[in-house]
């Protein structure tokens, strides 16, 4: 009987380094006697008898190493029945599905274009103004009222933003608050 695994450090199997850096992270042992729960884990396409089968293996060893110490005149240690790295959580990072993946790239570069676009239109539209009071109402009017880097705490807007955008940190609140009085956030 074959039981998948998956290497999640170091170790040998078949006379081969397995683990991260050295590949093979993903391979077949014949039986739970071979399996280590040091450096392997049990793939998550095993069947639920073959994990209890390898996990009351696991206990036998646990128990026969507690029954050698003590008959050595040595106290079991909690390590002898801890589970080693089988219980911490590791994420793989498995291969997506190429096309899924590449339409994921298609969205996001779209949405970065469109972002782009946005943001040129804008700074052309304010190089066109040329009263200082109509480049901060343009500003204002762009601002994304779901993007918490548009404003302050207090709902209001954030003048960094603003003046990155008019090109100008000459800009005071009382110049926004003049331009557009009782401007803030609105949500929902």
């Amino acid at each position: 009987m074959g039981i998948k695994v998956i290497a999640i450090g170091k170790g040998y199997y078949g006379d081969v380094m397995r683990g991260p850096g050295f590949g093979f992270l993903e391979f077949t042992i014949n039986s739970p006697e071979e399996f280590s729960e040091a450096w392997m884990e049990l793939d998550k396409s095993v069947s639920e008898e073959v994990r209890q089968d390898v996990e009351a293996e696991l206990e036998e060893r646990r128990e026969a190493l507690a029954a050698f110490r003590k008959a050595q005149g040595q106290k079991p240690k909690v390590s002898d029945f801890r589970k080693k790295k089988r219980d911490r959580k590791v994420e793989y990072d498995y291969p997506e599905d190429p096309e899924e993946t590449a339409e994921k790239n298609r969205v996001a570069d779209q949405k970065v274009a469109a972002k782009a676009t946005a943001i040129l239109d804008l700074n052309n539209k304010i190089e066109e103004e040329s009263e200082m009071s109509d480049k901060i109402s343009l500003v204002l009017e762009s601002l994304d009222h779901q993007d918490d880097n548009h404003w302050t705490k207090d709902g209001k807007p954030l003048m960094s933003y603003i003046e990155d955008l008019v090109g100008s940190e000459d800009i005071k609140r009382s110049d926004v608050d003049s331009v557009k009085p009782g401007f803030v956030r609105i949500t929902d």
